[in-house]
């Protein structure tokens, strides 16, 4: 029997970080920008904003399972002021088609974020990728996609351009922009070295 492929992406090391670097962005924003963040919040919204994937219910998308995960266990604990702000950043985390409004969800946002660029950003896509069955590196004809529409689900490396590099232009607080702005420079010169050694000039 074959054995299933643990998801490195989304695994416990992935939690610890994303906490990390929204220990460091609440740190900088409330000293140096002002900003006013729930820490109890933060941290709660960052160590449960996975809870729910695969463990989807019929006819729930994965942020609800999020959400609705989080919940329970915050009441579960008695914690039921945390219900809103925990649940409203990992929504918004999860579904990145809405617009991150308090400022736990901007962290928490810029955070994950961060774990999708640099070095670990690219680790983990390739991970992502090696899970999807993705079938090929690139595209031989068109590896930058410049004739055609990036496809990640054929080619590991239409998902950097895709899905990474715009990241880089949505972050949300002041200190993400700027890790994002560097670690966005190593995934770039990465897509670049990759390329270049495959035999094509850019």
């Amino acid at each position: 029997m074959r054995r299933q492929a643990a998801d490195l992406s989304h695994d416990y090391g992935h939690i610890q970080r994303v906490w990390n670097n929204a220990e460091r962005i609440a740190k900088v924003s409330t000293e140096e920008d002002g900003w006013e963040i729930d820490g109890d919040a933060l941290e709660a919204a960052c160590l449960l904003h996975e809870i729910g994937r695969g463990h989807e219910r019929r006819g729930e998308n994965t942020a609800e399972a999020c959400a609705r995960m989080a919940e329970e266990m915050l009441r579960s604990e008695g914690l039921r002021e945390l219900v809103w702000p925990v649940c409203e950043a990992i929504m918004t985390h999860v579904d990145r088609t809405r617009t991150p409004e308090s400022a736990e969800a901007q962290v928490l946002r810029d955070a994950d974020n961060l774990e999708d660029l640099g070095a670990i950003g690219l680790a983990r896509t390739i991970a992502q990728a090696v899970m999807a069955a993705t079938p090929l590196f690139y595209d031989p004809d068109d590896p930058t996609a410049s004739d055609r529409p990036t496809d990640p689900a054929t080619h590991i490396l239409d998902r950097l351009p895709a899905m990474h590099f715009p990241l880089i232009q949505k972050m949300h607080t002041p200190m993400g922009q700027r890790e994002g702005a560097r670690l966005g420079r190593v995934l770039v010169a990465y897509y670049k070295a990759f390329l270049k050694e495959a035999g094509f000039d850019l």
